[in-house]
């Protein structure tokens, strides 16, 4: 055990039940957000992301079970995301104004909000990055995160 109490590395586990310490949070599901989102949804070019559009695109994520666009209702993400359906569709106008979702109506059902304009922004967002790094070494410094 090392001083400060905590689980020598090789002991540890490395399941998200034993992450999170409260496995029965994970009962009803969890979602699993690429890193690079959280880094750069706030700064994608031309216009970055605004957090309650950033909210939307992660109920988005929560409901892509397979590689078909998700399908939630505007009530269902207004719900969940504890605002008016009204705003759910200024979110999703929004995202769809800048580049970052695809909106395709269908008569009788629920529209299916296509994530992949988002995708291809953050994966650019990534290669410039790594571009802009290789670049100009030693150009950033040594507290500034690589992104």
């Amino acid at each position: 055990m090392s001083p400060d109490n905590r689980t020598p590395p090789a002991e540890k586990s490395r399941t998200y039940a034993a992450r999170w310490r409260y496995p029965e949070l994970l009962s009803p599901g969890y979602l699993v957000v690429p890193s690079v989102f959280l880094l750069h949804y706030n700064r994608l070019k031309p216009y970055g992301l605004t957090n309650g559009e950033a909210l939307l695109v992660l109920h988005l994520m929560d409901h892509k079970w397979d590689r078909d666009a998700p399908f939630p209702s505007y009530g269902t993400l207004a719900l969940r995301m504890g605002v008016s359906t009204k705003m759910v569709r200024r979110y999703a106008q929004a995202l769809e104004q800048k580049g970052c979702l695809r909106r395709v109506i269908r008569t009788g059902n629920t529209n299916l909000f296509d994530l992949e304009p988002l995708f291809t922004k953050l994966l650019e967002a990534v290669r410039a990055t790594a571009t802009s790094l290789s670049v100009a070494p030693g150009m950033v410094a040594e507290d500034d995160p690589p992104f």
